[in-house]
């Protein structure tokens, strides 16, 4: 069960602030029909996603996975519960929580397990310098207050190199060197290439490493894990919208690692090929998974809410959509990777030839003297 796991992955503490977002994701799919994840969001207008729905037919204690995520009032997750089926019944699983200081950064980390009754299973704390660098974390855990512990070093640019996580023995009582990774990078700042050691006979053994290559505009285009010879184990390629700005789209910021870990992007992601070794310990395309988006209309969270009455008619549509409202003044149809496939100034009523469109999912976007109404229409 994932996080019935003890020792999950620090990921950075960074806060999660309310920002506006013209699109928002909302679901990864793979190919084969083995897993998906849902993004629920609590409105039109809010991208704080407040719960996702998992299915993973991998896993082996049944494949499904709810989970309800809580905010407080600066927009950080400060609860994640999980309830996952068994036997065709849902069990509250487990739940973290996280704290907070006055900046907003995360500085504790509480896993409760459900074992005929929730019991903490330990406490992360993670300490900053004066610029918000987190320069190290420990994990108290079975009456240790450092169970674990992780150390960071940063270059003058302010960049990570290496986090060394270190372990308690109860043999020796003293905690000793475990893991480290560390961290490439190129001149644009993009993480190029990461390594992964192992502490053995007090020495730094090399246990793997990942390589990452970008395009011009800094995405992702490729991850590989490889052995310490080179051999790849695992790959990932990603495809982008290129006419889609990254800086308009909400990703789920994925605290606990649970979800598909998505690369740095400067552009919308719209899906990614994995690959791993097969039987033969030759590489093969494993599957592909697709992003699904939907249009965020945050722009209109802020203020006095204002509503207005529209009609958008047939839905499903084939050839043609009509539009009806006597207040908005403008509309657009948008595709589900943020395209403006039509726009209009509105009179009453308007005709949106859709003939040649694709087929798939469409968005109707109204504005109204500053506020915007959003309806969600299929094309056949």
């Amino acid at each position: 069960m994932r996080r019935f796991l003890l020792i999950a992955m620090v990921m950075f503490a960074l806060p999660v602030f309310a920002q506006n977002y013209t699109m928002r994701l909302a679901g990864i799919y793979s190919e084969d029909g083995v897993q998906s994840w849902d993004y629920i969001y609590p409105s039109e207008t809010n991208s704080n996603v407040v719960c996702i729905n998992e299915l993973d037919f991998l896993d082996e204690f049944g494949g499904e996975i709810t989970d309800s995520i809580y905010y407080d009032d600066n927009n950080n997750i400060v609860r994640i519960s999980t309830w996952q089926k068994f036997e065709g019944e849902w069990v509250y699983a487990c739940y973290v929580e996280y704290e907070y200081d006055e900046n907003n950064l995360k500085i504790s980390r509480k896993n409760y397990n459900n074992f005929g009754g929730f019991q903490l299973g330990g406490i992360f704390r993670y300490y900053y310098d004066e610029e918000g660098k987190m320069t190290n974390w420990t994990l108290s855990f079975s009456n240790v207050e450092e169970y674990q512990k992780g150390i960071r070093e940063y270059d003058e640019d302010g960049f990570i190199t290496s986090e060394v996580m270190q372990q308690y023995n109860f043999q020796t009582y003293y905690i000793e060197n475990a893991t480290m990774v560390t961290y490439e990078y190129d001149e644009d700042h993009n993480v190029v290439r990461s390594n992964d050691y192992y502490w053995e006979a007090e020495q730094w053994g090399m246990e793997a490493y990942r390589a990452m290559e970008y395009d011009e505009y800094g995405n992702c285009l490729k991850s590989e894990q490889r052995t310490p010879e080179g051999t790849v184990q695992e790959r990932k390629v990603f495809e982008y919208d290129l006419s889609v700005s990254a800086d308009s789209v909400f990703y789920y910021p994925n605290p606990e690692d649970d979800f598909p870990q998505l690369p740095k992007v400067k552009n919308l992601l719209k899906s990614f090929e994995y690959y791993a070794q097969n039987d033969n310990m030759e590489l093969s395309l494993v599957t592909t998974y697709s992003m699904n988006y939907e249009v965020c209309n945050s722009a209109t969270a802020v203020g006095e809410e204002y509503t207005f009455a529209s009609s958008v008619y047939p839905n499903p549509a084939q050839d043609f959509v009509m539009v009806e409202s006597s207040e908005a003044n403008y509309v657009e149809v948008v595709d589900v990777y943020g395209r403006v496939m039509f726009s209009s100034e509105m009179c009453e009523t308007v005709k949106v030839d859709m003939s040649e469109f694709a087929s798939g999912i469409y968005f109707v976007k109204l504005q109204a003297n500053g506020a915007t109404s959003v309806q969600k229409i299929m094309k056949k």
